[in-house]
């Protein structure tokens, strides 16, 4: 399960369920809009978390799984093992500026 929190005010934002076993890495994006979970389950998922930061995001069943994963659901990697680590490549353009 994958919980994410508002740090200035400690409210669940909203719980991530996409998972059926250990995940062993999260990942955000440079500009926060994206996670990425490393699984024990032989998979690593994209999340697309851009509508937390806004204020607009009224979705407040945030203990429902099932419609979470499929909101906030990008896509997954498939691996024949353990995925134990993943990361975003930075964009080489937005360093150059």
């Amino acid at each position: 399960m994958i919980k994410i929190f508002d740090v200035e005010n400690g409210e669940l934002r909203v719980i991530l369920r996409g998972h059926h076993d250990l995940i062993h890495d999260l990942q955000w994006s440079l500009n926060d809009d994206f996670l990425l979970s490393a699984s024990a389950d032989c998979s690593l998922k994209i999340w697309n978390l851009s509508s937390l930061r806004d204020a607009s995001d009224t979705y407040t069943d945030k203990l429902n799984y099932t419609e979470n994963d499929v909101k906030y659901f990008v896509d997954q990697l498939l691996h024949p093992s353990f995925v134990y680590g993943g990361g975003f490549y930075p964009d080489t353009a937005e360093e150059r500026d």
